[in-house]
């Protein structure tokens, strides 16, 4: 079962990085990226494969000729799950900003 290994936090509290490892090492990176706009603040979600072998690894090695399907659908989902995690912090943002 991959975990979350402890968030860094650079710039000034801009930016946070989050490495999830699994039984081989760093299967991926996560991270938030928040800065000022005219209106408020653009925060920016972003995630990077690798750089060791993940489960995504392990069924492209079992299945090579379903290669670009597979990645197509981890990709799929990981913008399928960003898009949840923006829209979640906008609706706390909001929540937030109607009780003051």
């Amino acid at each position: 079962m991959p975990t979350l290994h402890h968030p860094r936090t650079r710039h000034a509290d801009a930016e946070v990085e989050a490495a999830v490892h699994g039984p081989k090492g760093i299967g991926g990176t996560w991270g938030f990226e928040v800065e000022p706009a005219r209106t408020g603040v653009i925060v920016r979600q972003w995630a990077r494969m690798g750089p060791d072998p993940s489960g995504l690894s392990a069924a492209i090695d079992a299945n090579p000729d379903l290669e670009g399907r597979i990645i197509a659908r981890r990709l799929s989902e990981w913008s399928e799950n960003m898009t949840a995690n923006l829209a979640g912090i906008r609706a706390q943002v909001a929540e937030s900003a109607s009780a003051t």
